[in-house]
């Protein structure tokens, strides 16, 4: 008897003890949760990288969400398939509905005249965005986008304010809003703001920073494709004068030896 009532009280103090512990972390992770919300929200500086597999998840990203708007008219869907080590067949399966292109190039549907009359103005050729503009510029611009309900698409940015381009990333950036931290008074403007998230999306800060880090090296990689193809020549070219180099030295040292000074 005394055994059962000892079985009986062990049980309920582990049910007890485990039970406090999946409560303190549950309230852990919410009050984490919550933290990300209504918090200054700060963009860190974009660093270059020309990973082959970053520029792809970037690809990917572009074709889900870019792609649909803006054209890339300067690059071929070969020449991607080709720098990014995907076969033909899966890139047509995977982005073209297995069928080829009926351009060579990273086009769509839209026509000048349509895309102005839905948009209101011509989405920009993306193929030299980051070369018309810096990367960090690009990088920082795509975190940029804070609610404003008197804009068509619901949101602002505060780099190019008044731009008419939705930000179709939000769902996993979260709603950033722009909060004043000082007037000018003077002038009648803002002297200083902070964006400042108000609601969490499907991603993670960092997650959401490594989804446009990797866009954003799609972009510059957009800018000059042949830089992939220079990184791999470059040290067998390096090695070539080297071993030039050594050659001539020997030749030149043979040459003149038997030369009196």
């Amino acid at each position: 008897m005394k055994a059962a009532q000892h079985n009986v009280i062990s049980f309920l103090f582990r049910l007890t003890f485990f039970s406090s512990l999946a409560f303190c972390g549950i309230s852990f992770s919410l009050l984490s949760y919550a933290a990300e919300e209504g918090k200054r929200y700060d963009i860190p500086d974009y660093v270059v990288s020309h990973e082959q597999a970053s520029i792809k998840r970037g690809f990917e990203t572009y074709m889900q969400f870019c792609a649909s708007c803006h054209k890339s008219e300067f690059v071929r869907h070969k020449r991607i398939s080709d720098d990014l080590h995907i076969s033909w067949k899966e890139y047509k399966d995977q982005w073209l509905g297995g069928s080829e292109p009926t351009s060579a190039f990273l086009t769509n549907s839209w026509t000048f005249e349509s895309a102005k009359e839905v948009f209101g103005i011509v989405p920009p050729d993306l193929s030299l965005i980051a070369s018309q503009k810096e990367p960090n510029w690009v990088y920082r611009y795509l975190h940029s986008f804070y609610k404003d309900d008197a804009q068509l698409y619901g949101r602002n940015n505060v780099l190019a304010p008044n731009v008419k381009m939705p930000n179709v990333l939000a769902f996993m950036q979260g709603t950033l809003e722009k909060e004043s931290c000082g007037s000018d008074n003077q002038n009648k403007v803002e002297a200083c703001f902070n964006l400042v998230k108000t609601e969490q999306g499907t991603m993670t800060d960092q997650e959401f920073n490594d989804l446009i880090q990797d866009l954003v090296n799609f972009f510059v990689y957009l800018s000059e494709p042949s830089r992939l193809e220079a990184e791999i020549l470059a040290p067998k070219v390096l090695l070539f004068l080297l071993v030039f180099c050594l050659i001539a030295y020997l030749l030149k040292r043979e040459f003149w030896k038997d030369i009196s000074k």
